[in-house]
């Protein structure tokens, strides 16, 4: 009997119907890769809530091949430190091209009287003007070209600039951890980072009052795989994994989650079975649930 609870997705472009494979399944926590740190406080949050709960409701994003976590590093994390042995995992291969790697970029509010050249240069970096324009213009022209490698950008809305800093690093992570660094003595200064998709920086400019924005640089997929095969850990939210299709609402009972004499085998034909038992439809995306999902379509267990 199948232990792995499998969905074939179809995806329409220009060269015809893509399909992309889909399994659903419970998979040992240690034997999962994180490819980011965590943040201790959201750690804690979902301790807290996973032990009022009789049930993990979404399975982590995983890709398939390398078992690295694409989504999911906090519950993944939190599930470790609870002694917990399992947990569902949605796995994927990472390197199918409707798979796409973004950013996220790093927004603040600050009052008009913060001079954020001077942030920068406390935050180890030398700020080199770029370009000058309303802000507008420079959110665009981040968003259509992007710097050399070993470069990011900051833009500054009140003063009409957009920065180029240089970092001195080949290392990926290494790059990540400074521009961290630049995060952290910007929240002095800046009041609290608020990340945003790259979509969303126009309506974060013109809606929420943002107006200044770290533009990290892009990072591609062989650079994160690498770095988790390593062992080594980007800084939080140095990627963001867009996919095609996301899953929901597997329910999975939190007893198949637990240390127990019930070994995997076990494990995944009860929770086949229990999921085979559901109706599952899909409904089209970039709708708001517990949260936002931009996701194009959403498979969802009744």
């Amino acid at each position: 009997m199948s232990r792995i609870f499998p969905i074939l997705h179809f995806i329409r472009d220009p060269s015809g119907e893509h399909p992309l494979k889909l399994e659903i399944l419970l998979e040992s926590v240690e034997r999962l890769i994180l490819h980011e740190e965590t943040i201790p406080e959201n750690l804690e949050e979902l301790r807290e809530s996973f032990r009022r709960s009789s049930y993990f409701w979404h399975p982590i994003i995983v890709d398939r091949e390398s078992r690295v976590v694409l989504d999911g590093m906090h519950r993944v994390a939190s599930l470790r430190e609870m002694g917990y042995r399992y947990i569902p995992i949605l796995t994927i291969d990472a390197m199918d091209p409707h798979v796409r790697l973004e950013r996220w970029i790093r927004c603040y509010a600050p009052s008009g009287d913060v001079n954020i050249p001077r942030v920068i240069e406390e935050g180890g970096f030398t700020p080199e003007v770029e370009c000058r324009g309303e802000g507008e213009k420079l959110i665009r022209k981040a968003s259509l070209r992007e710097p050399p490698r070993g470069e990011f950008r900051v833009i500054d809305t009140f003063g009409g600039v957009m920065y180029r800093l240089e970092v001195s690093s080949e290392d990926p992570v290494e790059v990540y951890s400074k521009i961290r660094g630049l995060e952290l003595t910007l929240e002095e200064e800046a009041g609290e980072t608020r990340y945003s998709t790259e979509s969303s920086m126009l309506e974060g400019f013109r809606m929420q009052g943002l107006s200044t924005f770290v533009v990290p640089p892009r990072l591609t997929k062989e650079e994160v795989f690498q770095a988790a095969r390593e062992g080594k850990l980007f800084c939080p939210k140095a990627t963001r994994f867009v996919l095609p299709v996301r899953v929901m609402f597997v329910n999975t009972p939190i007893y198949l989650l637990e240390e127990s004499e019930m070994d995997w085998e076990e494990r995944n034909r009860i929770h086949y079975m229990v999921l085979r038992q559901r109706r599952l439809f899909k409904i089209e995306g970039n709708v708001d649930i517990d949260r936002r999902y931009e996701e194009p379509y959403l498979y969802l267990f009744e």
